[in-house]
């Protein structure tokens, strides 16, 4: 292999591990809002059962109709980005990471993009000058940390939102106890 060829297989490297965090990242943001979100929808059947004391239809409808929303949103925002993840359904393709990476990291400009076209373009011809090009904008573009575009500190929101909701709950089935039992 030559050597442009080893500067851009590195920047595919690079791509590859921010695809994978960002499939990680996006799995574990879903799983914490499902979380949430079942949190909440228990407690608001609880509380509309405790109101208005339905009947077992009722009771059905409200079961089935939260178990419907729970399996919607579980398989949505966290079994597809894990699908994604491994491989089984379609993965971001490099121009699209570079579309997420260049709102993260605005200082790469458009150098990314234009890589990953102009290795696109080898493909089809066989030109040295190209190579060349390729191999300095992808040693350009390795110089920023792309992996770390993404990072777990922007979901320490939805964290800590989980397991403040995840006390309360705790706190009232406690408090609560003959409601639950």
């Amino acid at each position: 292999m030559s050597n442009p060829n080893k500067a851009y297989l590195s920047l595919e490297s690079q791509l590859n591990k921010f695809i994978d965090k960002y499939y990680t990242l996006a799995a574990l943001k879903g799983f914490l809002l499902t979380s949430l979100f079942s949190i909440g929808l228990i407690g608001i059947v609880i509380f509309l059962e405790n109101i208005y004391h339905f009947s077992s239809m009722g009771r059905s409808i409200l079961f089935f109709g939260s178990l419907s929303l729970l399996a919607f949103a579980f398989v949505k925002s966290v079994l597809l980005p894990f699908l994604r993840f491994c491989g089984v359904l379609n993965r971001l393709g490099y121009k699209e990471a570079a579309q997420l990476i260049y709102k993260e990291i605005p200082e790469i400009k458009d150098q990314l993009i234009n890589t990953i076209e102009l290795e696109n373009k080898t493909i089809n011809s066989d030109g040295g000058l190209l190579d060349a090009s390729i191999s300095q904008k992808a040693n350009k573009v390795l110089k920023y940390d792309l992996v770390s575009a993404f990072s777990l500190k922007e979901h320490k929101k939805y964290l800590f939102g989980f397991l403040v909701v995840l006390l309360l709950a705790f706190g009232f089935s406690l408090k609560y106890t003959s409601l639950v039992v």
